[in-house]
């Protein structure tokens, strides 16, 4: 999807992740692992955070696609839990980003590859 700022690209990635996050707990219910937690998903665009929490849409972002805003359902109903993750901590941009050796160090540290 074309998207016209980096907060709808944000929220569109968004809820891809959310419909994962579905997808999960409807597999892990299958094999009996019900889960009663909400999932958590860290998100590092403090506008996208703002578009969930507030209940008056923003006619600055009246065109993104009514499909997108299930998250803001979800959100609600606290199925997910979205929370805020500083740039610099957010260790899923080694797979999306070029980085500085010591945040690709930091990162792979992170994930447990070394």
């Amino acid at each position: 999807m074309v998207t016209l700022s980096s907060t709808e690209a944000e929220y569109v990635a968004l809820a891809d992740a959310v419909q994962e996050s579905i997808w999960m707990r409807r597999i892990l219910n299958d094999l009996n692992r019900n889960i009663t937690k909400p999932f958590v998903i860290f998100e590092d665009n403090q506008n996208c955070i703002r578009m969930l929490q507030k209940d008056k849409p923003n006619p600055k972002r009246k065109h993104i696609d009514i499909k997108y805003h299930f998250v803001k359902e979800l959100f609600k109903s606290k199925d997910n839990d979205i929370r805020y993750c500083a740039s610099e901590h957010m260790t899923a941009d080694i797979l999306t980003k070029p980085l500085e050796a010591v945040k690709t160090r930091q990162f792979v540290h992170n994930l447990g590859i070394v």
